[in-house]
Formats: structure tokens, C-alpha cells, sequence
């Protein structure tokens, strides 16, 4: 298969090479046939030069080039490049002088010391040089720019993945620490609550690392998570989760709102002495998702925002949506709100585009 895909491979490029010259040839002898309207005359003399000037090119691009100019060897490529110049331009004299004059100008007389044709003839002779070299930069230009995109594409998508690795423990570990709590003062809750968690744990595992899932299933994992959380609080939390969606398959990237979720209990309920509430909002339309969740907190007392956690999930939102996404965050004395808004029409349209570059 790979000697198969490595001919096929050669096979492109020669057909390229063919391609590249006959467009060359097929133009220059239409522009010089111009000059007196002799197609077939013109076409024979551009003939008799194209050799040289394949020969040349492929000496330059091939050899020249990356030998000396790419490994920065400018002095001995200016020692190779003058001879090479020089031969070349005394061989395009030789072929007008023994071939082209005789046989289609015997009545001009041919002039080898002429500097101002011999000049000329370089001239003509670069010229495909010249248009090679620029077809050859471009193509180099571009796969160095893809290769960099490539490269960036891999490098986000390592720091997301460490992102990811990074916040599902942490969520584990604190969800952990709560039945621990249960634990202590021995709640019936416990056997119920492990359950619970070792469901999270299952989605987690599952999902974690895809790319994206359904709206609903992110809204049924932060619903098990609320309603493991409610085991723990009881009655002295008031918390509500309200939702609206006109497309509950929607695709979004998995366990981005369920660290705010998590957040607002550590630090706004499991902090508080007195009742406490959490709200949430999750509403969906038109592909632009609303999200806000608002917890209550003791007066005075610092809302932790910068943890793990809540930091993962900040730059997994800029990884992922960037521009299509806005964040707020709102630390008042006795309220932490937090809201988010993704435009996942527009993010859309983004990732068609990327993949169509």
C-alpha cells in the first residue's frame, strides 16, 4: 500500500512538472509567435530553448537552491551561480547561432559578442527559473503556515486534554469529600449517595473525553449532581434549576457548566451557617445558550472563583469557543453570579470554515 501511495504520489508530481512546462511553452510561443504571425516557426525555436531552460531550472531548484541558499551558504552559491549563469547564457547563444538564425533568419547576420542580446537571453532564459522559484516559495510559504496551524492545533488540544484530566478528578475528589462528610455523622444518605456518585463517575468516564455530547445529557448529569448534593443539605438550602430548550440535542463540549455548579455549592452553601439558595438558569434558543447561576454566601466573606476547577473550565471555554462565548462573573458581598453566554450558531459556522481550510 505505501509503494502504491508513493508511485501515486510521483506520478502528481510529474504530471505537475508536464503540466507547469507545456503552459509555459504553449505561452511563450503564442506571445513570440505575435511578433509576425508565424505560429509554427515560433514554436519550433521556443522549442529548440525549452531543453536549456528545464535543464537550468532544475538545476537551480534542485540543486542550488536547497545545497546552498536554504543551508546559508551564500558565498559558495555565488561561486556556482555566476559560471552557471555565464554557461548557460553562451549555450543559448550557441543553439540561435548554429540552429535558429541559420534555419529561420539565414538572411540576418548572427552577432556572438553581442552584449545587449546576450543579456536578452538570459532574460528569456531566467524566466521560467524565475516563475518556478515563486510557484516553489508559495508552496513552501503555505505548507510552513499549515504545518504551524497544525502544530497549534495539537498544542491546544494537548492543553485541553490536560485541562480535562486536570477538573474530572478534582469534581470526584470533592464530590468524595462530601459523602465523607455524611459519612462522619453517619447518614443513611451514604449507601444512596455512593450510588449516586459512582453514576457521575460512569458519565464522566464516558464522556470526559469526547469532544461534544447532548445539551440534555450535560443537563441530567448536573441534575444527579444537584440531587446528590440535596442528600447532604437537606432543607437548609433552597436551590432551583430552571430550564428551557427548543433543541435538547443540541451539541455542546462536555462538563463545562457543571464546575459552576459544583463551585456554587463548595463555596456558597457548604460555607454558609444559615439557609442558603442557589439558583440556575439554563435556557437554549436559536443555538444561543443562556447559562447563569447565582448562589447565596456569608456577608463579607470572600467567594472562592480562582480554584482549580473554576480555572479549568475558564480557559477550556477559551480553548474551545473563543470568541463565540462571553463570561461574567459578579462577586458581590452576598451573592456569586455567574454567567455565560455561547453562541453555538456562530461557533458552528467557525468549525465548518476552519475544516473547509
Amino acid at each position: 500500500m505505501l509503494h502504491n501511495f508513493i508511485d501515486s504520489l510521483i506520478k502528481t508530481k510529474i504530471t505537475y512538472h508536464i503540466l507547469f512546462w507545456l503552459i509555459y511553452y504553449l505561452s511563450i510561443g503564442l506571445i513570440t509567435s505575435s511578433y509576425d504571425d508565424d505560429f509554427l516557426k515560433a514554436f519550433i525555436i521556443d522549442g529548440l530553448q525549452l531543453p536549456l531552460k528545464i535543464l537550468l531550472t532544475y538545476f537551480i531548484l534542485y540543486y542550488l537552491f536547497p545545497t546552498y541558499f536554504l543551508k546559508k551558504k551564500h558565498k559558495q552559491l555565488v561561486l556556482l551561480f555566476i559560471p552557471t549563469v555565464i554557461l548557460a547564457g553562451i549555450i543559448y547563444r550557441l543553439i540561435q547561432g548554429l540552429l535558429v538564425f541559420p534555419c529561420f533568419y539565414p538572411k540576418m547576420a548572427f552577432t556572438p559578442l553581442n552584449f545587449g542580446r546576450f543579456i536578452w537571453a538570459l532574460f528569456d532564459i531566467f524566466f521560467p527559473v524565475v516563475i518556478a522559484m515563486s510557484i516553489m516559495l508559495f508552496k513552501s510559504k503555505s505548507e510552513s503556515i499549515q504545518r504551524e496551524q497544525e502544530l497549534q492545533k495539537e498544542k491546544l488540544h494537548a492543553e485541553l486534554s490536560f485541562l480535562k484530566a486536570q477538573t474530572n478528578p478534582h469534581f470526584l475528589f470533592n464530590t468524595l469529600n462530601n459523602i465523607y462528610g455524611l459519612a462522619l455523622v453517619n447518614s443513611p444518605q451514604v449507601p444512596n449517595s455512593i450510588l449516586k456518585l459512582s453514576e457521575l463517575f460512569r458519565f464522566i468516564l464516558r464522556n470526559g473525553t469526547v469532544s461534544e455530547i447532548k445539551l440534555e445529557d450535560e443537563i441530567k448529569i448536573i441534575t444527579d449532581y444537584i440531587e446528590l448534593e440535596k442528600l447532604r443539605y437537606g432543607n437548609r438550602l433552597n436551590i432551583t434549576f430552571d430550564i428551557e430548550t427548543d433543541n435538547p440535542k443540541e451539541m455542546i463540549a462536555p462538563l463545562l457548566l457543571l464546575p459552576f455548579v459544583e463551585n456554587s455549592f463548595k463555596h456558597g452553601a457548604s460555607e454558609s451557617r444559615f439557609n442558603s439558595f442557589i439558583n440556575i438558569k439554563l435556557k437554549l434558543v436559536n443555538q444561543h445558550l443562556f447559562f447563569t447561576i447565582a448562589n447565596s454566601k456569608e456577608l463579607q466573606k470572600e467567594s472562592n472563583e480562582n480554584g482549580i476547577g473554576i480555572q479549568n473550565v475558564l480557559r477550556q471555554l477559551q480553548l474551545i469557543y473563543g470568541t463565540c462565548h462571553q463570561l461574567t462573573i459578579q462577586n458581590s458581598s452576598t451573592e456569586f453570579l455567574v454567567t455565560l453566554t455561547i453562541n453555538l450558531k456562530e461557533y458552528e459556522k467557525n468549525q465548518m470554515h476552519n475544516n473547509r481550510g
